[in-house]
């Protein structure tokens, strides 16, 4: 579908501070639920979405993947902000 693939950003920068401050506690909390393995992986939804995240602080970038259905509720919470309040 067009449109679905292009990026949804959410620049903390951007954003206004209580905003910017809940989307760094939800990176770390994705980036610790990624460490630490999570929950076993559910088989993925035919045609379902697949979520790449690309996570940056400064010079340090981290990419985790995710499809749904999406088992972590920390990537969950990530990937539900960045929908609202994202840019495309």
């Amino acid at each position: 579908m067009p449109g679905l693939a292009r990026p949804i950003i959410a620049d903390a920068t951007q954003l206004p501070a209580e905003d910017a401050a809940q989307l760094r506690r939800l990176c770390e909390a994705a980036l610790a639920a990624g460490r630490q393995g999570g929950a076993s992986p559910a088989l993925p939804i035919p045609d379902g979405r697949r979520y790449r995240l690309t996570i940056e602080f400064g010079a340090v970038r981290r990419e985790l993947t995710a499809a749904d259905p999406v088992i972590e509720p920390e990537v969950a919470a990530l990937i539900r902000f960045v929908q609202d309040r994202g840019q495309r």
